[in-house]
């Protein structure tokens, strides 16, 4: 949490009302989730750590990297609404549950947007963070499709998967053989 504060207080804008409230209510939800989820402890703080190291040194202004910051912190909010057996599940996935993991990204920006409707970026980086340049994503978006803020958002999430061991079993388990493309 302290990382986190730390790396908000320098990007996100300086408004009349306190971030702490804001800040303690994205931790809880994000510790939440990742409770409910194959990821070690700690998912949605290593994703934003890492996001806020790419936004530094992509030298983004504070108007980009505050909301993609809070995205990477409530990327995976949508799945809260989702069964935790699903999200805890430990052999290959069936179909009808890949189908019903696969709609986290878009409850999640339905989540952002009835509580806030004006953070767009937000909902979007949210909506777009499983998108690939070749289009095979969640909802077949490509290249310049995609927000960018969703793809800094993707290259922190895959990196924490890859490095994870929990979710790095799973992926050897179901082999998917496709490489990797990332285009900032």
């Amino acid at each position: 949490l302290g990382r986190i504060k730390a790396a908000m207080a320098t990007r996100v804008p300086r408004i009349p009302k306190p971030t702490a409230p804001y800040l303690e209510v994205v931790n809880r939800v994000a510790e939440w989730t990742d409770r409910r989820d194959m990821f070690e402890p700690g998912h949605a703080e290593r994703v934003t750590s890492l996001v806020a190291m790419m936004a530094d040194e992509l030298r983004l202004p504070d108007s980009d990297a505050s909301p993609l910051l809070r995205a990477a912190m409530l990327h995976d909010i949508g799945k809260v609404v989702l069964p935790a057996e699903l999200l805890r599940e430990q052999g290959p996935l069936r179909e009808e549950q890949v189908r019903l993991i696969r709609t986290h990204p878009e409850r999640g920006a339905a989540l952002l947007r009835a509580l806030d409707p004006e953070d767009k970026v937000v909902a979007n980086t949210i909506r777009y963070h499983h998108e690939h340049i070749d289009g095979s994503g969640y909802y077949g978006r490509d290249g310049e499709n995609i927000p960018r803020s969703a793809r800094i958002l993707v290259v922190a999430e895959t990196y924490d998967a890859m490095t994870t061991s929990k979710v790095r079993e799973r992926i050897a388990r179901q082999g998917t053989g496709r490489p990797i493309v990332i285009v900032l």
